[in-house]
């Protein structure tokens, strides 16, 4: 089994490792999407911004640094997106608002490349990945891997859901199944919602390693 090493379980929860900060956000402690959510718990992880810095009470942002540009560009330009957001065009946007401080990487099914082959190979270098799916009975989500582990001819995939709570002395609040040996279709079960999904694309997060001021 492996869960990334930027975690660990606290006293109050799951905090990231070093610090007492809790790193799941459910939708309503935030307000907005579900991708965004994820993303915020993926740069919590990577301690690439802090729950002050995002709060809601941040109403006069610098846009000259780079988390008052992230909040001009999903809050306060497009407030934190509320009808939804593809990864790939948020990926496109943290990049241009927060590159100074997180390093992304988009994986896409488009790709001609093998999705969970690309999500574990980055968990294993202990990045946090957002991940997007969509339902075989319609709709869509985003959430964070943290972790998995391979189980015969299906991989488990550890995460946390922005949209149910995590429980007390857990690390993970949701169980997606992949079927290794089937690559396209609706391959992966969701284990709290009891549902086949497809998982559409991925971004992994990492700190830049130089960071500027501003």
């Amino acid at each position: 089994m492996k869960i990334i090493n930027k975690i660990k379980l606290g006293k109050d929860g799951l905090v990231v490792k070093g610090t007492k900060r809790l790193v799941h956000l459910r939708q309503g402690d935030l307000d907005g999407a579900c991708a965004v959510y994820s993303m915020v718990m993926c740069l919590l992880m990577t301690k690439s911004i802090t729950q002050k810095e995002i709060s809601l009470s941040n109403e006069n942002p610098n846009g000259r640094e780079s988390v008052g540009r992230l909040i001009n560009t999903l809050m306060n330009k497009q407030g934190l997106l509320r009808k939804g957001y593809v990864l790939d065009k948020l990926d496109v946007d943290l990049k241009h608002a927060y590159k100074r401080k997180i390093t992304t990487e988009y994986f896409c099914k488009d790709d001609k490349i093998n999705l969970l082959s690309a999500i574990t190979t980055v968990l294993d270098e202990d990045k946090p990945v957002e991940i997007g799916y969509t339902y075989k009975r319609g709709g869509g989500h985003a959430i964070v891997v943290i972790g998995y582990n391979k189980e015969n001819d299906s991989t488990l995939l550890f995460c946390l859901d922005p949209g149910r709570p995590i429980y007390d002395g857990m690390y993970w609040n949701n169980v997606l199944c992949v079927e290794d040996d089937k690559i396209q279709g609706y391959n992966t079960y969701n284990y709290l919602d009891k549902a086949e999904v497809f998982i559409d694309e991925a971004i992994a997060y990492e700190k830049t390693s130089t960071t500027k001021k501003k």
